[in-house]
């Protein structure tokens, strides 16, 4: 099955990296990324690059939300606008 086949260059990296900087995530969001890193390489190479874990977690939050999971409050979202994260993302 080509289902399970990861595209590009970057998509196997941001899968393997997923579980080991991402502990707060649940597992619904967690296979939302994965599936989103296997099809979109530009994508995964964007979360392969981002270090700064406030700006990854502002990133992961707005993918998450484009496939229509619930976000963050008004408040979380100004402090990853300036870059301050809460520790309670």
């Amino acid at each position: 099955m080509q289902h399970n086949r990861v595209a590009g260059v970057y998509g196997p990296r941001a899968i393997e990296r997923l579980p080991e900087c991402e502990t707060d995530l649940d597992d619904a969001r967690m296979t939302v990324l994965r599936d989103i890193f296997t099809l979109d390489d530009p994508a995964a190479s964007t979360y392969v690059v981002l270090q700064r874990e406030s700006l990854r977690k502002c990133w992961i939050q707005k993918r998450l939300q484009e496939m229509g999971f619930p976000g963050e409050s008004t408040s979380h979202q100004l402090l990853c606008l300036f870059g301050i994260f809460s520790p309670g993302f």
